[in-house]
Parts: C-alpha cells; sequence; structure tokens
C-alpha cells in the first residue's frame, strides 16, 4: 500500500482518499474491512478516507458487528468524502445494492457527521432515476454541507 500510495504521490498533487470496501465472507477480505486495518492504512499514510456508509453497513452486518460501533472504530476524522446509498440483502447476503438511502442510512450519516472535523463531499451512489437523485440532494441540503 506505501508503494502504491508513493507512486501516485509522485504523479499525482492533489488530495488521496481511500475508500472502504463492503465485507464478504471470503478469504479476499480477511482483514481488510476491519476498521483497525482502514485506520491504519489511512493514518500511517496520511491519506483520507472516502466512507461509503452502504459499505459499511454490509460491514458490519456481514461481520456480526453493530454499525454504529464499526462507524464509531473507522477514522472518522480523516472522512474528506461520504458514499450514500442504500445495500439489501440479494440470495440471502449484503450486497451494495445502489439503491435510494433510506432513513437507516440517513441515521447513519447523522451518527457519522457529529464525528467528523469538517464538512465531507457526499456523493449520491444511485442511478435508477435521476428525479429521484435531485431529490435525494435535496434531502441532503437539510445538512446544510456546503460540499453537497
Amino acid at each position: 500500500i506505501r508503494q502504491r500510495i508513493k507512486f501516485i504521490r509522485e504523479k499525482f498533487h492533489g488530495d488521496i482518499a481511500l475508500e472502504n470496501l463492503n465485507y464478504f465472507p471470503t478469504s479476499a477480505y480477511t482483514h481488510v474491512c476491519e476498521s483497525d486495518f482502514i485506520s491504519d492504512v489511512v493514518r500511517d499514510n496520511e491519506v483520507y478516507m472516502v466512507l461509503d456508509i452502504a459499505h459499511a453497513i454490509i460491514s458490519a452486518n456481514n461481520m456480526g458487528i453493530d454499525k454504529y460501533e464499526y462507524l464509531s472504530s473507522l477514522p472518522l476524522d480523516r472522512v474528506k468524502e461520504i458514499h450514500m446509498s442504500a445495500p439489501g440483502k440479494k440470495d440471502g447476503e449484503w450486497r451494495d445494492l445502489h439503491e435510494i438511502p433510506s432513513q437507516e442510512e440517513y441515521r447513519a450519516l447523522d451518527f457519522v457527521l457529529k464525528h467528523l472535523c469538517e464538512n465531507p463531499y457526499i456523493v449520491v451512489e444511485y442511478y435508477k432515476n435521476m428525479e429521484y437523485v435531485q431529490k435525494i440532494y435535496e434531502e441532503l441540503n437539510r445538512y446544510e454541507l456546503y460540499n453537497t
């Protein structure tokens, strides 16, 4: 990770932010979704974090952890951007379905925003109906964030 970030820094001089993945019970996700690993990578490499709310909910559910405990254990002070969409179950497994954010995702967003040091950019990851995307951004305006 250090070598790859070093390579990127040699070519790109802007902010670098790493997104949290969504945990699935396979060997590919053995430790990369653990909050300690994410925190260490972000802090040790002096990068920012892109917090995908749906990925965090999926990880917490698939690892059997309370989602607010999981969110609390992430490096929230380094969050630069937040992705909003709703996950769900498909074939009995939690997946990132990129659905319209529900109250569950908005409650998670409320929780996260109370722990941030600065206002994040918020990106809606719902693609099926642009009218709904506009409504989601209108809903996000209630947070009075300058980066939505």
